[in-house]
């Protein structure tokens, strides 16, 4: 039988439980002589008592056909629950179906009913238009047909089983779809010259990626296809292509060459370091550097404490929730803190009864852990997440969301921690320099790699917390930790960080912004703040914005 039909979901002629068939045509050598009808009535163990089907037929064959048909008829119109109902386990029928459809991002469905074997078996041929944009799979299957257990019984079943789906479903498995990646043939910077790793030794990885998986910002179509899934979303089969992916000869990045070599050049002055360099009004990533000999890409993949340059954050929620009067509020700086039993040091021995922005500039730690007790965890990590966009995935045009800066929530000693970015908060370059640009404009624009790649957002600052983080990072420059490096350079607003790292020297770290260029350096084992990151910052800035 190749008889089809159309319909629409939600179109069902037959709205009573117990259905009557339509009309069908003549049925063509459904029926073997001497045949053993398996699915016969009384041949089958007890079937569950459900609505199943009540065909016209007068012979067995034409009742399978009829019952087939009704429910291959049902599925193709959307009518989901009528079909399941048709089978002998409607709810798992139902879950099956339901996720069909929405596995496969359903936009069609067509169903040609085959003929029926004389055990009640019928084949079926499905077109299904599937994925988006939508693109045609076809294929077989079947289902068998049973009448119920006595022979004074006139509903008929389908034997469900995910089989019907198709013939190699099992129980537990869904369909899903995956993506094809478009390619490019070569990946440019923000002015179009090709990137290569003899010209950005750095982006050499990212350079392949963007060649292998092209950003659909960029004007590709990843290709699609079918796949079988377990449980947990793992993948254990790739069915069929369905459809092929649309390759793009160029993939532009927001790369800038000249601030990109600048930024080469910089982190060659100590080793095992990484710097990022973004655009603050727009989050654009003009620069990723890395002078490690292992090859790692700590600028984007690194995880690490940040030290005090997360004091930024820090400070910008004590302001904004009114835990802190005024930048001028006198905050003492002890030597040493007792937070819940744990006695914590400031990292150079600093002490004194000074003002919160004199804590800033000289980066003391005791002075910002003894609001561990005047705050909370849940304060510092929704500010970071709120303001800053920590805790939460980032996709930068790579089409790899990822978390570049996090912060848990804690309390007691480990906030202590927290509070001066030691404990268990971890973040890299990427996410430090996007810190900075944050106090640049005031308002957080999340770092993208490829033009066009939706950006998560943040609350902006307000005006007056704004306003005085800008007055706490000028003082860095002026009269605080880097002053040595930058002699009070104009224009320039920093904030240096000394990771401790036990076992080993701290990690350098030192974020400024200048004009519309935000940095952030890192140097593994570079000891202070402002012995190796600053002067690896002021190399990168006097470059590129003289």
């Amino acid at each position: 039988m190749t008889d089809s039909w159309t319909g629409s979901p939600g179109d069902d002629p037959r709205s009573r439980g117990v259905r009557k068939a339509i009309g069908v045509g003549s049925l063509v050598g459904i029926l073997i002589a001497g045949a053993v009808l398996l699915f016969a009535s009384g041949k089958v163990g007890p079937a569950k008592q459900v609505d199943g089907f009540v065909p016209l037929g007068s012979d067995f064959g034409t009742s399978s056909f009829q019952t087939g048909q009704a429910f291959l008829q049902d599925w193709q119109s959307g009518n989901l629950k009528a079909a399941a109902n048709i089978t002998d386990d409607p709810s798992a029928a139902l879950a099956a179906l339901t996720q069909y459809q929405s596995g496969l991002k359903l936009s069609g469905l067509t169903v040609f009913p085959g003929q029926v074997n004389s055990v009640g078996y019928m084949t079926f041929s499905v077109q299904a238009q599937a994925g988006a944009p939508a693109a045609p799979w076809s294929y077989g299957s079947g289902l068998a047909i049973y009448q119920g257990t006595t022979a004074q019984d006139n509903h008929w079943f389908v034997k469900w089983s995910p089989t019907v789906l198709f013939s190699t479903l099992a129980a537990g498995q869904k369909f899903a779809l995956g993506t094809i990646p478009a390619t490019a043939t070569t990946v440019t910077d923000s002015g179009g010259t090709p990137l290569t790793p003899a010209n950005a030794p750095s982006l050499a990885n990212v350079i392949s990626a963007l060649e292998k998986t092209a950003p659909v910002s960029s004007g590709s179509t990843p290709g699609q296809e079918v796949q079988i899934t377990d449980a947990s979303g793992k993948v254990v089969a790739n069915v069929t292509k369905i459809s092929d992916p649309l390759n793009v000869n160029a993939v532009k990045t927001t790369i800038s060459l000249p601030v990109q070599a600048a930024a080469e050049h910089a982190v060659k002055e100590h080793a095992n370091s990484s710097m990022v360099v973004i655009q603050p009004s727009t989050g654009n990533i003009l620069a990723i550097a890395n002078n490690d000999g292992n090859g790692l890409d700590t600028a984007l993949l690194g995880g690490v404490a940040p030290g005090s340059t997360f004091k930024i954050i820090t400070s910008a929620m004590l302001i904004n929730n009114g835990t802190l009067s005024s930048i001028d509020e006198n905050v003492p700086c002890p030597p040493t803190l007792v937070a819940d039993g744990q006695t914590l040091h400031n990292s150079e021995g600093e002490s004194g009864d000074s003002t919160f922005e004199n804590d800033f500039a000289q980066s003391c730690n005791n002075a910002f852990s003894s609001f561990y007790n005047k705050t909370t965890g849940p304060d510092l990590a929704s500010a970071a997440t709120q303001y800053f966009g920590f805790n939460t995935a980032w996709n930068i045009g790579l089409n790899q969301p990822t978390v570049y800066g996090h912060v848990p929530t804690s309390s007691g000693a480990l906030l202590a921690e927290q509070l001066v970015g030691q404990g268990n908060v971890t973040a890299n370059p990427l996410a430090m320099a996007s810190v900075a640009a944050t106090i640049a404009t005031g308002s957080f624009k999340q770092p993208i790699l490829v033009p066009g790649t939706t950006q998560v957002s943040a609350t902006p600052l307000s005006g007056s917390t704004d306003s005085q983080m800008k007055t706490l990072m000028r003082s860095v420059i002026t009269t605080g930790t880097l002053g040595g490096v930058f002699g009070g350079e104009a224009g320039v607003y920093g904030k240096t960080g000394t990771a401790e790292v036990q076992g080993q020297l701290p990690n350098s770290w030192t974020v400024a912004y200048k004009d519309d260029f935000s940095v952030c350096a890192l140097a593994i084992a570079g000891n202070f703040g402002a012995s190796a990151a600053g002067p690896e910052t002021k190399s990168l800035l006097d470059a590129i914005d003289p």
